[in-house]
Protein backbone atom coordinates (compact mmCIF):
# COMPACT_ATOMS: atom_id res chain seq x y z
CA UNK A 1 0.00 0.00 0.00
CA UNK A 2 2.67 2.23 0.80
CA UNK A 3 4.65 1.74 -2.59
CA UNK A 4 1.51 2.30 -4.33
CA UNK A 5 1.11 5.63 -3.13
CA UNK A 6 4.72 7.50 -2.88
CA UNK A 7 4.57 7.45 -7.36
CA UNK A 8 1.13 8.91 -7.12
CA UNK A 9 2.33 12.17 -4.80
CA UNK A 10 5.01 12.38 -6.74
CA UNK A 11 2.84 12.71 -10.06
CA UNK A 12 0.68 14.99 -8.25
CA UNK A 13 3.39 17.14 -6.80
CA UNK A 14 4.91 17.47 -10.27
CA UNK A 15 1.21 18.52 -12.27
CA UNK A 16 0.88 21.24 -9.35
CA UNK A 17 4.04 23.28 -10.00
CA UNK A 18 3.07 26.25 -12.07
CA UNK A 19 5.75 29.07 -13.72
CA UNK A 20 5.45 32.28 -11.66
CA UNK A 21 3.27 34.83 -13.94
CA UNK A 22 6.03 37.34 -15.52
CA UNK A 23 5.59 40.86 -13.86
CA UNK A 24 3.73 43.42 -16.32
CA UNK A 25 6.48 45.69 -17.71
CA UNK A 26 6.23 49.26 -16.27
CA UNK A 27 4.85 51.88 -18.99
CA UNK A 28 7.67 54.47 -20.04
CA UNK A 29 6.74 57.87 -20.71
CA UNK A 30 6.31 59.19 -24.31
CA UNK A 31 7.78 62.64 -24.98
CA UNK A 32 6.94 64.81 -27.78
CA UNK A 33 9.67 65.37 -30.14
CA UNK A 34 10.08 68.99 -31.08
CA UNK A 35 7.88 69.85 -34.23
CA UNK A 36 7.98 73.11 -36.27
CA UNK A 37 5.10 74.82 -36.97
CA UNK A 38 3.28 77.18 -39.56
CA UNK A 39 4.06 80.69 -38.47
CA UNK A 40 1.09 83.20 -39.66
CA UNK A 41 1.46 86.48 -40.52
CA UNK A 42 0.95 89.41 -37.90
CA UNK A 43 -1.63 91.13 -38.62
CA UNK A 44 -2.53 94.50 -36.35
CA UNK A 45 -6.72 94.13 -37.81
CA UNK A 46 -6.89 91.08 -36.05
CA UNK A 47 -6.80 92.48 -32.29
CA UNK A 48 -9.44 93.98 -30.29
CA UNK A 49 -8.91 96.34 -26.95
CA UNK A 50 -6.07 95.80 -24.98
CA UNK A 51 -6.27 94.18 -21.66
CA UNK A 52 -7.96 96.50 -19.35
CA UNK A 53 -5.71 97.46 -16.59
CA UNK A 54 -2.66 95.70 -17.60
CA UNK A 55 -0.07 97.97 -17.77
CA UNK A 56 2.14 97.34 -21.88
CA UNK A 57 5.34 96.42 -20.91
CA UNK A 58 8.28 98.58 -22.49
CA UNK A 59 11.35 97.76 -20.90
CA UNK A 60 15.43 97.51 -21.88
CA UNK A 61 16.82 93.57 -20.81
CA UNK A 62 19.94 92.33 -20.48
CA UNK A 63 21.88 95.28 -19.53
CA UNK A 64 20.79 96.65 -22.72
CA UNK A 65 20.92 93.62 -25.07
CA UNK A 66 17.78 94.29 -26.39
CA UNK A 67 14.37 96.48 -25.72
CA UNK A 68 11.01 94.54 -25.01
CA UNK A 69 7.51 96.04 -25.74
CA UNK A 70 4.38 93.27 -25.31
CA UNK A 71 0.58 93.55 -24.55
CA UNK A 72 -2.27 91.19 -24.48
CA UNK A 73 -5.21 91.98 -26.99
CA UNK A 74 -8.37 90.65 -26.58
CA UNK A 75 -10.58 88.97 -30.06
CA UNK A 76 -11.13 91.11 -33.10
CA UNK A 77 -14.28 93.58 -32.25
CA UNK A 78 -13.80 93.66 -28.59
CA UNK A 79 -14.40 97.44 -27.69
CA UNK A 80 -13.47 96.85 -23.79
CA UNK A 81 -11.12 93.90 -23.16
CA UNK A 82 -11.78 92.44 -20.01
CA UNK A 83 -10.79 88.77 -19.80
CA UNK A 84 -13.56 87.49 -17.18
CA UNK A 85 -16.18 88.80 -19.65
CA UNK A 86 -14.84 86.55 -22.52
CA UNK A 87 -17.09 83.50 -23.81
CA UNK A 88 -15.59 80.25 -22.90
CA UNK A 89 -12.90 79.12 -25.55
CA UNK A 90 -11.95 82.76 -27.04
CA UNK A 91 -8.73 83.17 -27.55
CA UNK A 92 -6.27 86.33 -26.37
CA UNK A 93 -3.03 87.15 -28.74
CA UNK A 94 -0.30 87.62 -26.59
CA UNK A 95 2.03 90.26 -28.40
CA UNK A 96 6.13 90.82 -28.08
CA UNK A 97 8.18 93.04 -30.29
CA UNK A 98 11.78 92.56 -29.97
CA UNK A 99 14.26 95.50 -31.04
CA UNK A 100 18.00 94.41 -30.47
CA UNK A 101 20.36 96.99 -29.20
CA UNK A 102 23.22 97.95 -30.96
CA UNK A 103 26.38 95.63 -29.66
CA UNK A 104 29.26 94.68 -31.56
CA UNK A 105 27.43 91.12 -33.55
CA UNK A 106 29.60 87.92 -33.80
CA UNK A 107 29.39 86.51 -37.63
CA UNK A 108 30.75 83.87 -38.92
CA UNK A 109 34.68 84.15 -39.76
CA UNK A 110 36.89 82.18 -41.71
CA UNK A 111 39.55 80.76 -40.29
CA UNK A 112 42.64 79.05 -42.44
CA UNK A 113 43.64 75.35 -42.24
CA UNK A 114 46.96 74.41 -42.67
CA UNK A 115 47.65 72.61 -45.88
CA UNK A 116 44.38 71.68 -47.39
CA UNK A 117 44.43 68.57 -49.46
CA UNK A 118 43.01 68.25 -52.77
CA UNK A 119 39.42 69.36 -52.88
CA UNK A 120 39.59 70.69 -49.92
CA UNK A 121 38.84 74.47 -48.96
CA UNK A 122 41.57 76.44 -47.45
CA UNK A 123 39.26 77.97 -44.83
CA UNK A 124 37.05 76.80 -42.15
CA UNK A 125 33.86 78.82 -41.33
CA UNK A 126 33.08 79.47 -37.80
CA UNK A 127 29.36 79.54 -36.94
CA UNK A 128 27.88 82.81 -35.04
CA UNK A 129 25.51 82.56 -31.94
CA UNK A 130 22.20 81.54 -32.56
CA UNK A 131 19.44 84.45 -32.48
CA UNK A 132 16.00 83.28 -30.80
CA UNK A 133 13.43 84.41 -28.34
CA UNK A 134 11.98 81.00 -26.80
CA UNK A 135 9.63 80.89 -23.92
CA UNK A 136 11.02 79.30 -20.58
CA UNK A 137 7.67 77.79 -19.01
CA UNK A 138 5.13 75.68 -20.87
CA UNK A 139 2.56 77.95 -23.07
CA UNK A 140 -0.74 77.31 -21.13
CA UNK A 141 -3.70 77.06 -23.34
CA UNK A 142 -2.39 77.21 -26.41
CA UNK A 143 -3.61 75.57 -29.61
CA UNK A 144 -1.24 76.88 -32.78
CA UNK A 145 -2.37 79.92 -33.48
CA UNK A 146 1.17 81.85 -33.34
CA UNK A 147 3.53 83.86 -36.10
CA UNK A 148 5.43 86.99 -36.64
CA UNK A 149 5.38 90.15 -38.50
CA UNK A 150 7.16 89.08 -42.05
CA UNK A 151 7.95 92.46 -43.14
CA UNK A 152 9.65 92.98 -40.04
CA UNK A 153 11.70 90.07 -40.58
CA UNK A 154 12.55 90.85 -43.96
CA UNK A 155 13.58 94.22 -42.59
CA UNK A 156 15.39 92.86 -40.23
CA UNK A 157 17.02 89.51 -41.37
CA UNK A 158 16.82 89.95 -45.23
CA UNK A 159 14.27 87.59 -45.65
CA UNK A 160 10.56 87.22 -44.38
CA UNK A 161 10.88 83.70 -43.87
CA UNK A 162 14.03 84.13 -42.05
CA UNK A 163 12.34 82.97 -38.63
CA UNK A 164 11.54 79.36 -37.85
CA UNK A 165 8.78 78.61 -34.90
CA UNK A 166 9.59 75.65 -33.23
CA UNK A 167 7.22 73.73 -30.55
CA UNK A 168 9.20 72.07 -28.13
CA UNK A 169 7.67 70.65 -24.93
CA UNK A 170 4.90 73.03 -25.23
CA UNK A 171 7.31 76.04 -25.27
CA UNK A 172 7.31 78.45 -28.12
CA UNK A 173 10.55 79.38 -29.94
CA UNK A 174 11.47 81.37 -32.61
CA UNK A 175 14.66 81.05 -34.31
CA UNK A 176 16.61 82.75 -37.12
CA UNK A 177 17.26 80.03 -39.43
CA UNK A 178 17.85 82.12 -42.54
CA UNK A 179 18.99 85.60 -43.69
CA UNK A 180 21.81 87.74 -42.60
CA UNK A 181 21.29 87.55 -39.15
CA UNK A 182 19.21 90.26 -36.77
CA UNK A 183 20.23 93.46 -37.75
CA UNK A 184 20.21 95.52 -34.48
CA UNK A 185 17.78 98.27 -34.19
CA UNK A 186 15.56 96.56 -36.41
CA UNK A 187 12.08 95.35 -34.52
CA UNK A 188 10.43 92.38 -34.39
CA UNK A 189 7.15 91.67 -33.76
CA UNK A 190 6.54 87.84 -32.42
CA UNK A 191 2.83 86.88 -31.33
CA UNK A 192 0.71 83.91 -30.18
CA UNK A 193 -2.68 83.11 -29.00
CA UNK A 194 -3.97 81.42 -26.10
CA UNK A 195 -7.60 80.75 -24.11
CA UNK A 196 -5.82 81.16 -20.88
CA UNK A 197 -5.99 85.13 -19.38
CA UNK A 198 -2.87 86.75 -18.53
CA UNK A 199 -1.50 87.18 -14.78
CA UNK A 200 1.06 88.71 -13.30
CA UNK A 201 3.96 89.51 -15.67
CA UNK A 202 5.97 86.86 -14.98
CA UNK A 203 9.96 85.89 -16.34
CA UNK A 204 8.84 83.27 -19.08
CA UNK A 205 10.92 84.17 -22.20
CA UNK A 206 14.71 84.23 -23.16
CA UNK A 207 16.09 86.13 -25.72
CA UNK A 208 19.74 84.78 -27.34
CA UNK A 209 21.42 87.55 -29.38
CA UNK A 210 24.80 88.41 -30.52
CA UNK A 211 26.19 85.56 -28.18
CA UNK A 212 24.36 87.35 -24.92
CA UNK A 213 21.05 86.22 -23.56
CA UNK A 214 18.41 88.20 -20.87
CA UNK A 215 15.53 86.93 -19.48
CA UNK A 216 11.96 88.58 -20.53
CA UNK A 217 9.05 89.61 -17.45
CA UNK A 218 5.87 90.29 -19.86
CA UNK A 219 2.34 89.14 -19.75
CA UNK A 220 2.16 85.55 -19.48
CA UNK A 221 -1.19 83.23 -18.86
CA UNK A 222 -2.50 82.42 -15.57
CA UNK A 223 -1.34 79.10 -14.54
CA UNK A 224 -4.85 77.15 -13.71
CA UNK A 225 -5.61 76.88 -10.12
CA UNK A 226 -7.88 74.25 -8.98
CA UNK A 227 -11.06 74.23 -7.49
CA UNK A 228 -10.82 73.44 -3.93
CA UNK A 229 -12.87 70.39 -2.49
Amino acid sequence: MRLSVLPALALFAGCSAEPAPEAAPSPTPTLAAPRTLVAADFDPAMLGAHVAGMEPTNVEVGDGVARVTAFVACPKGTIACDPASLPEGAVLTYVLTITPRAHEQPRPVPSPVASPGAGESPLAPVEAPAELVGMTRAAPGFEGAVGFSRAEAAAALGAEDALTVMLDENRLIWRVTQGSGWRAGQPITLWWQSTRAPGKPVAAYRIEYAGKHAEVTAPFPAEQVENSP
